[in-house]
């Protein structure tokens, strides 16, 4: 009897449900985990891409971007000078009788004077500068010529002032160096003079004129009797 070769094949058993069992259920799941696994990895590779290729900014990327800071100028002080209305300056210590022999030396000093008192130089003290002040000598019997003598308009002149004032005895007062005849005072409205008698000077009675002048537009004066004397 001749026999039909036949092929062998492998059982298949039946799965809880009776039917005939597929692949593996594991074999499944670690198909789904790999997929998963390669999806999360080219996640990752194309971020990093798309990372490497964002503009970065550099260093100097903040330059020219804050606005321009410009210096404000400081308003524009304006200084207003009150006029200084002057009265009678005070005058200090003095010698009431001086020797004309052109070495005896004599300090005569006097502070520039507001008019806000009654008698003459009993105002206030005025500290300011651009006062300017002179000192002469003149005859004790001319003191009122003299005074009339000094105008509104030769006051108003600062350039003149150096000039001989009204019945001055011209040369009579030799001034030291430091102390001029004819000065400013200081910042504090002070001024003081050093000077001699020139031996010309003849024995009599004197007067020391003081005038304070604010720039030609306020002035006024002062004087004190003194005695000249010749040489013992």
């Amino acid at each position: 009897m001749q026999q039909v070769a036949r092929r062998l094949v492998p059982p298949r058993y039946p799965n809880s449900h009776g039917n005939k069992r597929g692949p593996s259920p594991v074999l499944a799941l670690t198909a789904i985990l790999m997929f998963a696994f390669s999806g999360l990895l080219i996640g990752f590779a194309v971020g990093a891409l798309a990372h490497q290729h964002t503009p970065t900014q550099t260093a100097n990327s903040n330059q020219n971007t804050h606005p321009l800071i410009t210096q404000a100028q400081a308003p524009t002080q304006t200084t207003t000078t009150q006029t200084l209305q002057l009265g009678c300056p005070l005058i200090g210590s003095f010698n009431a009788a001086e020797i004309a022999n052109g070495t005896a030396s004599y300090n005569l000093s006097a502070q520039a004077r507001d008019k806000s008192g009654g008698a003459c130089g009993s105002g206030n003290a005025v500290h300011a500068p651009g006062i300017t002040c002179k000192l002469w000598l003149t005859a004790d019997d001319h003191i009122n010529q003299t005074l009339k003598g000094i105008t509104p308009s030769r006051l108003a002149k600062i350039d003149t002032l150096a000039q001989p004032m009204p019945n001055e005895v011209e040369n009579a007062l030799l001034f030291d160096p430091a102390t001029p005849q004819t000065q400013l005072c200081d910042e504090q409205g002070h001024i003081t003079w050093k000077y001699s008698i020139n031996p010309s000077v003849q024995p009599g009675q004197y007067s020391l004129l003081v005038l304070t002048d604010w720039k030609g537009i306020s002035s006024n004066w002062s004087w004190v009797y003194i005695t000249v004397q010749q040489n013992a």
